[in-house]
């Protein structure tokens, strides 16, 4: 589950998670805890040089190939919005699994309200302040790497259970093609 900071990933996330059963890897969580910390810390901006991000992303990749070795399947929820990012995170998972790519939009005034009402423990591990937000959104591209058929725009202002009832009849369908299993 991709999108810019604020657009809803990880209480889709939370929603999908409790509909399949799967577990979820945050991008947030794993780079708090490659550094020891908790969800609630925030992290200096050093912490998220080009570099650092990208092996975040590469131990999330590494940890959902992981994850769906031993249960069948895993959410992963982070921003994905830049190329070099994406492409850690598929390094990570070998680029050897079947993904579905959801990307959420939001309106841009939605997205600055979220996350202006975010606090460390309703953040759910996310720095990013509303000028980080603003520049990631600006700057955020979608998977470009993936054929169309992979991926789908959701809007999660829409509520989580109606996208994940969304989500869950796209997966179905694509299924039932044979591209990728269902949960």
């Amino acid at each position: 589950i991709g999108g810019p900071p604020a657009s809803g990933k990880s209480t889709l996330a939370d929603e999908l998670a409790r509909r399949s059963g799967w577990p979820v890897l945050s991008s947030d969580a794993v780079r708090k805890d490659t550094q020891g910390r908790d969800l609630t810390e925030r992290l200096a901006d050093d912490e998220y040089t080009p570099a650092a991000r990208a092996a975040v992303y590469r131990e999330l990749g590494e940890r959902a190939f992981a994850a769906v070795a031993a249960c069948d399947g895993v959410i992963v929820d982070a921003t994905f919005g830049d190329e070099r990012l994406r492409g850690a995170f598929l390094d990570g998972i070998d680029d050897r699994q079947a993904l579905s790519a959801l990307e959420c939009f939001v309106p841009a005034r939605l997205r600055e309200r979220w996350v202006s009402a975010r606090t460390a423990q309703t953040a759910r591990g996310s720095d990013a302040s509303p000028a980080v937000a603003a520049r990631l959104a600006a700057d955020h591209s979608g998977w470009d790497e993936l054929p169309e058929e992979m991926i789908l725009t959701v809007r999660p202002g829409a509520g989580a259970g109606f996208v994940a009832d969304q989500v869950a009849d796209w997966l179905d369908t694509r299924s039932v093609g044979g591209s990728t299993p269902g949960p």
